[in-house]
């Protein structure tokens, strides 16, 4: 238990000897674990956050975690994909494994979403304000976590790294083209 809050401390304050680590080793099942904790401390600080429109029920509440640990085990998969693939564009090579282990961990900040909470309901009556300005600044640092992670683990350059972290945003734009295309074919189809 020492070495696995030694190992998330590290990655937390001093990543790039971790993401060493994570390169040798294979630490995924630290890393999913660590995700396992970091859902159900997403779930509790949802339903302390929102007490009245939250789940009442608690064969719900373990529906409701294991679709957030759904979403998020997804979200790590498909984008580790896509940072693997833009990448490998860049002529760089790196363990997709280690890429999947990686973004898990970069989630690791996440972990004092609950202690941050409590502490805010203690101090203050209504923490939705302090805690979405906490919230920001630990999607900054996953942010920070993720960057640095996906440079070591491919060895890329900043221009590279930010280029295959923002490479998904070119979505966006296609998918309102998608949607105008669409709308532009059956707007014809019904009208002609």
């Amino acid at each position: 238990m020492n070495a696995y809050v030694d190992f998330i401390l590290g990655f937390l304050l001093s990543p790039r000897d971790e993401i060493e680590k994570v390169k040798n080793n294979n630490l995924a099942v630290p890393a999913f674990i660590n995700l396992l904790i970091i859902v159900i401390a997403i779930s509790i600080s949802g339903q302390i956050l929102y007490p009245y429109g939250g789940v009442k029920s608690i064969v719900l509440l373990v529906l409701n975690t294991t679709l957030n640990a759904a979403l998020i085990l997804s979200f790590i998969f498909i984008a580790s994909g896509w940072y693997h693939f833009i990448s490998a564009l860049f002529g760089k090579h790196g363990e997709i494994k280690n890429t999947i282990t990686l973004m898990a961990l970069s989630l690791s900040p996440l972990l004092l979403s609950l202690p941050s909470l409590i502490i805010l309901l203690k101090l203050t009556g209504n923490p939705v304000m302090f805690y979405s300005v906490i919230m920001f600044l630990i999607f900054i640092w996953i942010f920070s976590l993720s960057f640095i992670s996906i440079r070591l683990n491919y060895g890329l350059s900043a221009r590279e790294t930010a280029v295959v972290l923002f490479s998904p945003v070119i979505f966006i734009p296609l998918f309102f083209v998608i949607i105008t295309i669409s709308l532009v074919i059956f707007a014809y189809a019904i009208f002609t």
